[in-house]
């Protein structure tokens, strides 16, 4: 096992060409980087001047690749059982005949977002990240306790997310992840529902329908979008897997 002392403008990608790796995966998820991972979860930021360990044994960057590949595997089906969840919730307050309260059917809509933006925020987190996150324990345990309340319940709660999200290193490029669960993302798929006027909105039913529409639209472009990052990192982690199995038969 060699260390190296990772310069200025230097990817993991690049270390993985300059050692003859079969790829960044292979070294940034091999055992010896556990710790690494820990201090640094987010592998697209990592800093200069730290040092990572480079594994000389095939079989442990095998290990390391076939343990990426059932984990991005594992977290595309998550994806689309919480978008297909997601999508449900969504439409179920709505095409009712109750009369309820425009606030109410709001705050309630409301809940059920931010409840399931903090299970992607859990699905889509590092997946060697321990690190206690105040702000997501803090949401966590609000969502625990909460009831439908008042649209200014509501904004601290939306505002508590948004808190939440940007202190999680992802599991795929941030900005993909970030739209699912940060309303302060400008792809954030409940951006519409976050409308000023969209109390007074839902009082019309056809008004209901046009906004679930917008809604459920934005929802799925933000999931594809994240769908497409993960298959093309577990793309990646399959041909480093293939071109690593060629070079163990070859010195075999």
């Amino acid at each position: 096992m060699t260390q190296h002392l990772i310069q200025a403008n230097e990817s993991l990608a690049d270390l993985a060409n300059s050692y003859q790796l079969s790829g960044w995966q292979g070294l940034y998820f091999a055992p010896v980087n556990h710790a690494f991972r820990q201090q640094f979860p987010d592998p697209w930021q990592i800093p200069p001047g730290v040092e990572i360990s480079i594994p000389t044994s095939s079989a442990e960057q095998f290990a390391a690749l076939q343990y990426r590949r059932a984990d991005l595997q594992s977290r595309e089906a998550a994806v689309k059982r919480l978008a297909d969840e997601q999508r449900q919730r969504l439409v179920a307050p709505f095409g009712t005949t109750d009369s309820a309260d425009p606030q109410t059917l709001i705050a309630g809509l409301a809940g059920d977002i931010v409840r399931s933006s903090a299970q992607a925020i859990s699905l889509l987190k590092a997946p060697d990240w321990v690190s206690a996150h105040r702000d997501l324990a803090l949401l966590n345990d609000v969502l625990q306790r909460w009831r439908t309340q008042g649209l200014e319940a509501t904004g601290s709660l939306l505002s508590l997310l948004t808190r939440a999200a940007r202190g999680v290193p992802w599991s795929v490029p941030s900005a993909s992840a970030q739209a699912w669960c940060d309303p302060s993302s400008a792809q954030f798929w409940a951006k519409a529902f976050l409308s000023p006027n969209l109390a007074s909105l839902h009082a019309d039913p056809e008004a209901q329908r046009r906004s679930v529409k917008v809604m459920l639209g934005a929802q799925q472009s933000v999931v594809d979008q994240l769908l497409r990052h993960l298959r093309a990192m577990r793309t990646e982690a399959i041909m480093e897997t293939n071109h690593l199995a060629r070079v163990i038969d070859d010195a075999e």
